[in-house]
């Protein structure tokens, strides 16, 4: 007879997507053994595999949200940077350039997501400023239009 601990074993393994080849040799069982406990324990296989699926996308939530974060402090030290030294110490162009790559950046990001109540969307939103002569203030909102009609 098998232990409870060797079928419990077993099921855990089958969840992690192991043969019947390598759990045999492992837990010293005969594969036909082994079918005939995947038979019998296939719904508590699946919910293990559910909870392993379920748990690997919280963790893969938790480090996208963490990096929207970072993006969005980004984005608001180049605001505040903007607002701190105008445009005559810094390139405008440049500094749009790089709003619009931090902008894009949280773009791929928003459709895929679900956003803490921390985390609002019209944050990602590039916000008014004034603009230099070598950019035209149309095709900046040309190129917003286009980032909102990709996320509707």
């Amino acid at each position: 007879m098998y232990s409870e601990n060797q079928k419990n074993e077993f099921a855990l393994l089958r969840a992690e997507g192991v043969s019947f080849n390598s759990i045999s040799k492992k837990l010293d069982v005969p594969i036909r053994t082994l079918f005939r406990w995947a038979k019998d324990m296939s719904g508590v296989i699946s919910d293990l595999k559910i909870d392993a699926y379920e748990s690997l996308m919280d963790s893969l939530k938790a480090s996208v949200n963490k990096r929207i974060q970072s993006l969005i402090i980004a984005l608001n030290n180049i605001d505040k940077n903007i607002n701190r030294l105008g445009f005559g110490s810094i390139d405008t162009v440049t500094l749009m350039k790089m709003k619009m790559n931090i902008h894009n950046e949280l773009l791929k990001y928003e459709e895929k997501l679900y956003f803490p109540d921390s985390v609002k969307k019209s944050q990602t939103v590039v916000p008014d400023v004034p603009v230099s002569d070598n950019i035209n203030k149309s095709n900046l909102d040309e190129r917003n239009q286009n980032e909102s009609d990709k996320i509707a």
